[in-house]
């Protein structure tokens, strides 16, 4: 088994996935705050909706504008200030769809290696979405247009007996 390093290919894939079936790519508050501003400054629009609540309040965002509209040419016009789903990816924890990297090498039974940057990002990601996702009361669902229950086994923690 060898051992290849993750370089994007810049082919544009993953900016075009950032919606899937029910849900956007998920944003901090501030992500959400930085990619309006953004939008704003280049003139692009940008829909972003809720995601998450804890019955109180929105804990987390998400994209609703597909493909990314920063995407131009295949180059990321904010690529300094990409969200963390952005700086992490591949490396998503709700699964992996549009990778033309990984569908070129990650098959083949070879362990990928992910820069130290990705990997800090993705537990970023962790504690910042993963967490708050977990605790959420509710979801917003794209396709449906509603607020719904989290799938139960989303909300299933590992306990240990000792």
């Amino acid at each position: 088994m060898k051992r290849i390093p993750f370089k994007c290919l810049k082919c544009g894939r993953c900016c075009r996935a950032v919606v899937g079936r029910n849900f956007g790519a998920a944003l901090t508050g501030e992500e959400k705050n930085r990619l309006l501003a953004l939008a704003e400054r280049h003139g692009v629009e940008l829909e972003i909706k809720p995601l998450a609540t804890n019955g109180m309040w929105v804990t987390v965002w998400q994209m609703a504008t597909n493909p990314c509209p920063f995407l131009k040419n295949n180059e990321c016009m904010i690529y300094p200030y990409r969200p963390l789903f952005c700086k992490m990816f591949p490396l998503h924890p709700y699964g992996v769809s549009e990778c033309t990297f990984l569908d070129r090498y990650g098959k083949m039974g070879d362990l990928i290696a992910y820069p130290q940057e990705m990997q800090k990002a993705a537990l970023d990601y962790y504690q910042k979405i993963t967490l708050p996702l977990r605790s959420a009361t509710k979801r917003y669902n794209l396709n449906t247009g509603r607020w719904e229950s989290p799938n139960p086994s989303y909300k299933k923690f590992v306990t240990v007996e000792i």
